[in-house]
């Protein structure tokens, strides 16, 4: 069996690639083809592909994105990514080590001959967290990645020359099969337990959402948090695609908490396989000392278990952040629910060093320009 030919994502029958995504102990739900429509609401550019063998059976995907930043960015920055999740390569079960090595080196020349026509000056791969071959028992701990040339960096948190400094980032992750209720609460951390306690005893209730007004009522929540941490969030419109296109069969859930007949508190949920995984939330500021979040979670979690799931994804942790920033007090929170600690498997592969470096010290230097105007205006 050997590879021979490259088809782009375009010339392949949609249910033929969702087979493939379905049966890949390396894909998940950001491979299929309704999580990469909602991608291009992004405005990524869809560079995915399919390997095929010399009998015209499917070894390899890659999903995989072409983005430039603009206007006078696209001077340095355009780059080859895995979406804004965790997309990338994922390989037919059951390959040999050499074929998957020959896959593997397939795809990367595929791209290599996309970068010289789009003049793209790396490629970043971000492998799904929540794909079984990524999980125990088959997941292993070295990167994958790195064995392809792949320089091991942070993807969150960071940015230009701050990335190549930076440690890995892990993940939190719940394991729900195999444990009780009472084995999981006791797993949250002294301050969590206390939070959920305290929501409970205020009165505030959580429930399942349904439909396009309790959508509304999630995105109202995740708006107003967003708005105070001055974050970059997505519009109303990507999350109805995203309710659009996944929600009918599964993929997505939205839970809400509520004090007194009041949405207080919000999360969404994807899902697929057996593993699910938090993207999205907010809460009401005004009712944060009656810790609905906290609460929120607890509940989902019981609700996840009750449902037959077997992992429950937190989200990254940034330990390599200082603890005053934002997405290191988020890390924190996140770790209070007794999730194990996994390193995601990640990487960029340059093609063109110097261009990346360059680009790099112009986004380092305008980020510490703007800090110090903020600490001006603060001292004002």
């Amino acid at each position: 069996m050997n590879v021979v030919n490259t088809v782009p994502f375009n010339q392949i029958d949609p249910k033929v690639w969702n087979k493939f995504v379905d049966e890949s102990p390396e894909a998940w739900l950001y491979h299929r083809t309704e999580w990469m429509e909602i991608e291009e609401v992004e405005g990524y550019q869809n560079e995915s592909f399919m390997v095929l063998s010399d009998e015209g059976s499917p070894l390899g995907i890659f999903c995989v994105y072409l983005s430039s930043r603009g206007p006078w960015w696209r001077l340095w920055e355009r780059y080859f990514h895995t979406g804004h999740c965790r997309g990338g390569p994922a390989m037919v079960g059951g390959l040999s080590a050499k074929h998957r090595e020959e896959v593997f080196i397939s795809a990367l020349d595929y791209l290599k001959k996309r970068a010289q026509i789009y003049r793209s000056d790396r490629l970043e791969v971000r492998l799904p967290s929540l794909a079984p071959a990524y999980l125990p028992p088959m997941r292993g701990e070295i990167n994958p990645l790195g064995e392809y040339g792949f320089r091991a960096f942070p993807m969150y948190g960071r940015s230009g020359v701050g990335r190549l400094r930076g440690n890995i980032t892990p993940t939190t992750i719940v394991e729900l099969h195999g444990n009780d209720e009472e084995t999981l609460f006791s797993a949250l951390s002294p301050m969590c337990r206390k939070a959920v306690r305290k929501a409970t005893r205020a009165g505030v209730t959580c429930m399942e959402g349904n439909g396009s007004r309790d959508l509304e009522l999630f995105y109202a929540l995740y708006e107003s948090s967003y708005l105070r941490s001055a974050s970059e969030r997505r519009p109303f419109t990507f999350f109805c695609r995203m309710s659009e296109n996944l929600a009918e069969k599964g993929w997505m859930k939205v839970f809400l908490a509520h004090h007194e007949e009041k949405p207080i508190a919000s999360i969404l949920l994807l899902s697929y396989k057996d593993a699910l995984t938090y993207y999205a939330g907010g809460v009401d500021y005004d009712a944060q000392l009656l810790r609905p979040h906290q609460l929120l979670f607890w509940e989902t979690l019981r609700w996840a278990r009750q449902n037959g799931w077997r992992w429950y994804e937190m989200g990254p942790y940034f330990p390599y952040l200082p603890k005053d920033n934002k997405m290191a007090r988020i890390g924190f929170f996140k770790r209070q629910f007794g999730g194990r600690e996994f390193s995601l498997f990640e990487g960029v592969f340059f093609y063109n060093w110097p261009m990346y470096c360059w680009g790099a010290l112009l986004e380092e230097t305008r980020l510490r320009i703007y800090a110090c105007l903020h600490r001006l205006r603060s001292a004002d």
